[in-house]
């Protein structure tokens, strides 16, 4: 895709709702760099974003993460996914937290 482009990530309220529960914005180069880091995620755009390779990608509004499969430290406005797939043993990918809602996959 194209670097240079605005990426939307986010989640619905409930499956097939239509309606976002929680979302951030940024361009494309910067939220879908990798990270390396499992305590701090990176401003950009507002929003603090991490996408650690075969682990977990997200955002939060502060750059305190705890990072494993995804990041359970607490608050209402952090989105994070597993991204830990092809790893042994590993969550499956996708949802894990959105908002206070956790253990959505």
């Amino acid at each position: 895709g194209n670097p240079n482009a605005a990426l939307f990530v986010g989640s619905m309220q409930t499956a097939g709702s239509g309606v976002f529960h929680l979302g951030a914005f940024g361009m494309a180069s910067n939220v879908l760099t990798i990270t390396t880091s499992t305590s701090t995620a990176y401003l950009h755009n507002g929003v603090f974003w991490y996408f650690v390779d075969k682990q977990s990608f997200g955002f939060a509004d502060s750059a305190n993460v705890a990072l494993n499969a995804a990041d359970p430290t607490s608050g209402a406005y952090r989105l994070s996914w597993n991204a830990c797939y092809p790893n042994p043993g590993c969550t499956p990918p996708g949802g894990y937290r959105s908002g206070n809602f956790r253990g959505l996959n």
